[in-house]
C-alpha cells in the first residue's frame, strides 16, 4: 500500500502541502478547510 504522499501524487497529480498531510495523519476531517488561494484546497475535496 503507498504512503500517503505516494498515493496523493497519483490522485492528484501534485506533491501534498504539509497541511494536506496533517490532515490525512490526523484521521479526522475538518467541517471548513481555509486555504488561501493556489495552496492545495481544490485538491483536498477531490481526494
Amino acid at each position: 500500500m503507498p504512503n500517503f504522499d505516494e498515493w496523493f501524487k497519483r490522485a492528484t497529480g501534485n506533491d501534498p502541502f504539509p497541511y494536506q498531510r496533517r490532515f490525512a495523519e490526523e484521521g479526522e476531517i475538518p467541517n471548513l478547510v481555509d486555504v488561501p488561494t493556489r495552496l492545495g484546497a481544490e485538491d483536498d475535496a477531490k481526494s
